[in-house]
């Protein structure tokens, strides 16, 4: 499966802006099928960096993992690189019947981002 599609590309916001904010959209969610991890992408910070939410129960990350910036059990904005996600042990996958919503409309998040 082709975890960055042209149209996902092409829709998703380019900004540098590292904050997350309840009104910001999610454009795309990606995991690990073993539970261990999640990532909402929000928008893309340069042609291979994500932004976007992280959830990560296990803790900390691996060198190899894409989502490098994350070292404790967390539920919290962090980046992901798009090679990385690509080569990836975990076998990452991006989830292809996820809707785009808003960051306050993902239930798990409510409490974790700037009103």
């Amino acid at each position: 499966m082709e975890l960055m599609t042209d149209e996902l590309r092409r829709t998703m916001p380019h900004r540098v802006r590292l904050s997350v904010e309840r009104t910001d959209w999610v454009q795309a969610k990606f995991f690990a099928p073993d539970g261990s991890w999640t990532f909402w992408a929000i928008r893309f910070i340069n042609d291979d960096l994500l932004l976007g939410m992280v959830d990560h129960p296990e803790g900390e990350f691996a060198d190899d993992d894409p989502f490098g910036m994350v070292h404790r059990p967390s539920r919290e904005c962090g980046m992901a690189s798009v090679s990385r996600m690509g080569t990836s042990p975990s076998g990452i996958e991006r989830d292809t019947t996820f809707t785009p919503c808003r960051v306050s409309e993902l239930p798990a998040l409510r409490s974790e981002v700037k009103p």
